[in-house]
């Protein structure tokens, strides 16, 4: 395993990137400011006031939306995105110079005019540019398959760009610094040809801005369209072969929940194809030695459907799943990304499966328990070949122990909110670090704060305790939490995968309880939380510190939870998972040319 400290460099340039991002409030005086004297100095007629609050705008505007990702949506819901702002300052700026001594109504006019045709390139590039990327969203594509004759495709065609525009909803020319320029220079010179010089500029960058979505949009319209494509991959997926289809679908902040298996995928001995649904994955994953598809439409899923398939595995419980589901023919069995008492851990959704694989016998209660139409008899105990990476041994013997905070993120609704990041976690971290007594590792899932502005905020809080040595943020991935959890001591986590997992270390952990439920309850709804002791808001951690590091009195509830939890102690549960997958394809027993005329 590498050691995380190499990671720290990274861990502190992710942890600076979230911290800045994170108080989404800040923003709005310091985008106000500008437009404020701008505002005051349009009223008073001071050409010079305008001059520098256009020029401050300029500067504050693009460090605003690198700085808080999320004010542009916000700006855009209030009617107040890129074009609407820049449209405000030109317009402002043209007033107040054309109620200067000397300047005619012709380069008053010209001005106003000016900033109505970059208004309509920055309109023309929206349309252009979503029809293009509509027409790529919609593409296959595929890579991995060259030993069948397939080389990566189809050719990827470069999106629209261009200097200094802004990313957004709408796009802007970086023009106002030559309208800018010019009436400075004027001002300076005593002459307002320089304006005129700016005017002429801000067109012709605004006409290659134009063009450079024209490109764009003539690409993606002459580029092979799917029914150009779909028989070549047919073909390649024919000679493949492949038996085992991965089928995987989520937005981008989900993509975790495939990198997780990936390795135990490669290990696979029944020939296999991974079938993304989006191709953003494909730039988040590291899917060499895999073959893929990128499988965009329903339409597309069916077509590419080849007689040596039989059985699919799903990570996520998604709408998209129908899309596969609904095809006769194969078995279908639902492998999640985590095994948690979280309510997705036995969804309703799952009964539209073949067999729904769990860790150990704790995953069929659920279901049962949860009496949504699950029949025991689809629950399959299987491994959690995730847990190979994990290296039982006991809690180390030096003065400071190291402590692992891996909280969860808010979930998509209420009822599935189980994060502690707000409360109690940013007290307890504040607490351990002001000890002195604590090394702290911080790994938050890739989602926290996507819902809560709370999370968010106490998200850069605790970043910004752990940013100096010797505590670290563990960098996002699931290889960095395996080795950050074998660094550690003791766990403290919210009720999530993270707990089963940990389980597999043999140390103690405390589990938190954000919504103050009594331990009783907690215990009783969650059994991944019966084996460490409940930190809830408002409690010193430092005591439940000592406690679990030193006499640790839940070992042997731990050890029994993780029998339940996991099932027995694995040599290699990686190869036990793998075995199970070809004996599901076993089961299925003939091929799908032969079902299919069985079904019919």
């Amino acid at each position: 395993m590498s050691s995380l400290w190499g990671r720290q460099r990274r861990a502190h340039t992710v942890s600076h990137t979230q911290a800045s991002a994170s108080p989404r409030g800040r923003w709005v005086p310091a985008l106000a400011a500008p437009y404020l004297g701008l505002l005051v100095g349009a009223v008073a007629g001071s050409l010079p006031a305008v001059l520098v609050s256009v020029a401050a705008a300029l500067v504050v505007d693009p460090w605003v939306r690198r700085t808080w990702p999320d004010s542009e949506e916000r700006l855009d819901a209030a009617g107040l995105g890129p074009v609407q702002r820049f449209f405000l300052r030109v317009v402002l700026l043209g007033l107040v110079v054309a109620a200067q001594p000397r300047v005619t109504g012709l380069l008053a006019g010209s001005l106003l005019l000016g900033a109505g045709l970059v208004a309509v390139a920055c309109g023309l590039w929206t349309v252009l540019e979503r029809r293009s990327r509509r027409r790529l969203r919609h593409r296959i594509a595929w890579q991995g398959l060259e030993g069948v004759g397939l080389p990566a495709g189809p050719a990827a065609i470069a999106p629209a760009t261009f200097p200094g525009a802004t990313a957004g909803a709408v796009r802007v020319p970086p023009v106002e610094v030559f309208l800018l320029a010019g009436v400075v220079l004027a001002l300076a010179l005593d002459t307002w040809a320089p304006a005129w010089g700016g005017l002429v500029v801000t067109l012709l960058v605004a006409l290659a801005f134009v063009g450079e979505a024209l490109r764009v949009e003539r690409a993606s319209a002459q580029a092979p369209s799917t029914a150009d494509l779909m028989p070549a991959l047919v073909d390649a997926l024919t000679r493949l072969a492949p038996e085992v289809v991965v089928y995987f679908s989520s937005p981008p902040s989900g993509t975790y929940a495939l990198r997780v298996w990936l390795d135990t995928i490669r290990r696979f001995t029944s020939p296999v194809v991974v079938v993304l649904r989006e191709a953003h994955h494909l730039d988040q994953l590291d899917l060499g030695g895999l073959p893929v598809v990128v499988l965009p439409q329903a339409a597309d899923v069916e077509a590419a459907q080849v007689p040596s398939m039989r059985v699919a595995l799903y990570p996520t419980n998604v709408v998209k799943n129908n899309h596969m589901i609904r095809l006769p023919g194969l078995r279908h069995a639902f492998i999640g990304h985590g095994d948690s008492d979280k309510a997705g851990s036995f969804s309703p959704v799952s009964r539209v499966y073949d067999e729904i694989w769990v860790a150990g016998e704790a995953g069929r209660d659920r279901y049962v328990r949860a009496g949504e139409g699950v029949r025991p008899e689809q629950v399959r105990l299987v491994s959690r070949p995730q847990t190979a990476a994990l290296v039982r041994r006991p809690v180390g013997a030096g003065p400071v122990p190291t402590v692992l905070y891996a909280p969860t993120w808010e979930g998509f609704y209420d009822e599935s909110d189980y994060c502690s990041v707000a409360s109690p976690g940013l007290e307890a971290v504040r607490a351990m670090v002001a000890s002195g007594r604590v090394r702290v590792l911080f790994k938050p899932h890739p989602a926290s704060g996507d819902r809560r502005e709370d999370v968010l905020a106490a998200l850069a809080g605790i970043e910004a305790l752990v940013a100096d040595a010797p505590h670290a943020r563990v960098p996002d991935g699931p290889e960095a939490l395996y080795d950050a959890m074998n660094e550690a001591d003791l766990l403290i986590s919210d009720v999530s995968s993270v707990l089963s997992d940990w389980l597999a270390c043999g140390r103690p952990y405390l589990v938190t309880n954000p919504q103050r439920l009594p331990a009783e309850e907690l215990y009783s709804r969650f059994p991944t939380t019966r084996g460490g002791d409940v930190l809830s808001p408002g409690e010193d951690v430092l005591p439940l510190v000592d406690v679990a590091v030193g006499a640790d009195p839940m070992a042997g509830t731990r050890e029994e939870l993780s029998r339940y939890l996991l099932g027995p102690h694995r040599q290699d549960p990686v190869q036990d998972f793998v075995d199970e997958v070809a004996a599901f394809v076993a089961r299925t027993a003939s091929p799908r040319s032969d079902r299919l005329e069985e079904a019919r």
